[in-house]
């Protein structure tokens, strides 16, 4: 056993390759190591020991037993260090020879693994060509039988038999030429052609992440933390948040419902011209007036309505309502009204200006539709619908 070698801890040879020479060149590597340690411990003392005796040479008697002994010392020293770096210099030729034979039996590992794997890729297209060329020769015997019939099965049978014999024959050709890759690579004179890349799937686009919301009136201003984007909305603003944050704010009474009657109640106010929602307005004057919401109502000449009458008043309007839209469906006015709408939204694209969605429109045949259940004279109503 080579020197050195017993200085490897035990999981270190626990990790050591298989191959002799991998292990080889794990114990120069070590022992070269160990080497460079003693050389800068040899080159230290040396150091100080040519530093002693500098000092003996220019302070004590030549000739005296210690100066000899510090001449003695400085010179094994030398000795050591060349003799170190010397052992150093043999085992870095050793290490580069043996990462060269490591190189080498990898090359060949390589290019057997390559060779065998090739052989086995050529032996089944073997076997494939030799079924496409029985199946050729079967579909020509079968073609000559009808080949009687008439002249185009006789023909096709053979342009099988032709074209059959030259892809067999393109094919041994390819395959040969496959064979000689392989003998190549086993001889080191080519290079290794690597595996075409497998064919990734494109990952399937994920599902939209739909989110629930509510819809609020905050009564401060506010701000939160929506996909790590900071979301903000004004004091007594109308917003959508998730419901997670719609809910907490209510519950500390920072924001209302849209669906609440507290908040239906803010905004129901009688204009003359039936319900409207006038929280545009009465808030903001309510606020320059010290939160006063009556005083802000009358100097905006609009008239508030007590909650329970204006409910009433609500389903009463409600329901004459549903019964102009079912006289409207009943009488065909709705069918009348979408091509009421085609015929607008042509005309202005054909104008070139943008037409009004169809959201607006029945937002404004639904109002059109309430002022005639709440007793208007409404002629032509969806004319009216698209006026200005």
């Amino acid at each position: 056993m080579p020197r050195g070698r017993a200085n490897i801890s035990p999981w270190l040879r626990a990790l050591q390759p298989d191959s002799p020479n991998e292990r080889e060149l794990a114990d120069l590597r070590t022992r070269k190591a160990l080497l460079e340690k003693q050389l800068a411990t040899a080159e230290a003392k040396l150091a100080e020991a040519i530093e002693a005796r500098r000092k003996a040479l220019l302070e004590s008697d030549l000739e005296s037993a210690n100066g000899q002994s510090v001449k003695n010392i400085t010179s094994r020293l030398r000795d050591e260090v060349d003799a170190t770096r010397d052992a150093i210099s043999t085992l870095t030729r050793r290490i580069a020879e043996t990462e060269a034979e490591i190189g080498a039996e990898r090359d060949k590992a390589a290019r057997e693994q390559e060779a065998a794997c090739r052989r086995e890729q050529i032996e089944k297209a073997h076997k494939a060509a030799d079924e496409f060329t029985g199946a050729t020769e079967r579909l020509v015997a079968a073609l000559q039988v009808l080949a009687p019939i008439n002249m185009t099965t006789s023909a096709a049978g053979s342009s099988v038999k032709i074209f059959g014999a030259q892809l067999s024959a393109a094919v041994a050709a390819a395959l040969a030429e496959c064979t000689g890759y392989c003998q190549r690579v086993l001889g080191g004179t080519t290079a290794i052609i690597g595996q075409a890349p497998a064919v990734v799937q494109a990952p399937k686009p994920a599902a939209p992440n739909i989110v629930d919301r509510v819809g609020i009136m905050v009564l401060q201003h506010s701000k939160w933390l929506e996909d790590g984007e900071v979301k903000t909305c004004a004091k007594n603003g109308l917003c959508r948040p998730p419901r997670a944050i719609a809910e907490k704010a209510i519950a500390l009474q920072l924001a209302i419902a849209q669906d609440s009657d507290r908040y239906l109640r803010l905004v129901e106010v009688d204009t003359g011209e039936g319900f409207g929602q006038c929280w545009a307005h009465v808030p903001g004057r309510a606020r320059a007036d010290h939160g006063d919401v009556p005083a802000a109502a009358a100097a905006l000449r609009i008239k508030l309505v007590p909650h329970a009458d204006a409910l009433q008043r609500t389903e009463d309007l409600v329901r004459r309502l549903d019964a102009r839209v079912r006289t409207a469906q009943e009488a065909g006015d709705l069918s009348a009204f979408n091509k009421a709408y085609r015929r607008y939204r042509l005309d202005l694209t054909a104008a070139g200006r943008a037409p009004m969605t169809y959201t607006v429109a029945r937002s404004r045949l639904r109002q059109a539709l309430a002022e005639v259940a709440a007793g208007k004279a409404s002629p032509g109503f969806i004319r009216k619908v698209f006026d200005n």
